[in-house]
């Protein structure tokens, strides 16, 4: 007697594939850590870049007063031409 068995006969195979597990609690810790993290550094960036932006502008004020006022003295040509009345060249 021959058996022969059909799919109806075989168990259910239910997955192959293990089901995912749930995030275990250090794995949601360190998500939030880095979460936290990154952030953090990103406010910082922000915040850095605006500090330095203010810096910047303060310093290019103070170069544009300085350059300013020695553009807004007489050249060499326009002294000697005030002090002895005319072309010094």
């Amino acid at each position: 007697m021959e058996r022969t068995t059909t799919l109806a006969a075989l168990p259910a195979v239910v997955a192959l594939v293990p089901a995912p597990r749930p995030p275990e609690p250090q794995d949601h810790q360190a998500e939030a850590f880095e979460d936290g993290y990154r952030r953090g550094y990103d406010a910082g960036y922000e915040i850095g870049r605006a500090h330095a932006e203010a810096e910047m502008a303060e310093r290019w004020r103070l170069a544009h007063a300085v350059v300013q006022r020695h553009a807004a003295r007489p050249t060499w040509a326009e002294l000697q031409r005030i002090r002895y009345g005319g072309d010094a060249a």
